[in-house]
């Protein structure tokens, strides 16, 4: 949830959330949309420009993943990674104390 903490609860940030947590995956709009509860969402690769690959697949069905390769979302993935391994190596000391 780094995007939508770090810049509030819009559309674009629901997106780049939920693509943020599974960065290898491929998905469709209506998957898009669907994980992230926003019907009006109709075209994610308008609203996050050079933030979302595309790929265009059989039957015309477009797939979108974050792009990995723009130094915003490196930057913003790296800070959500190091506060989830400080929370994981929290909560094992604590548990380790029981």
């Amino acid at each position: 949830m780094t995007f939508v903490r770090l810049y509030g609860h819009t559309p674009r940030t629901k997106v780049l959330d939920f693509l943020g947590d599974h960065p290898t995956f491929w998905y469709n709009a209506m998957e898009i949309r669907d994980r992230i509860m926003a019907q009006h969402v109709r075209n994610p690769k308008a609203i996050l420009e050079s933030m979302v690959k595309d790929k265009l697949l059989l039957k015309k069905d477009q797939k979108y993943k974050i792009n990995t390769e723009n130094a915003i979302i490196v930057s913003v993935l790296k800070q959500d990674f190091k506060e989830a391994k400080e929370e994981a190596d929290t909560a094992w000391c604590i548990s380790r104390r029981w």
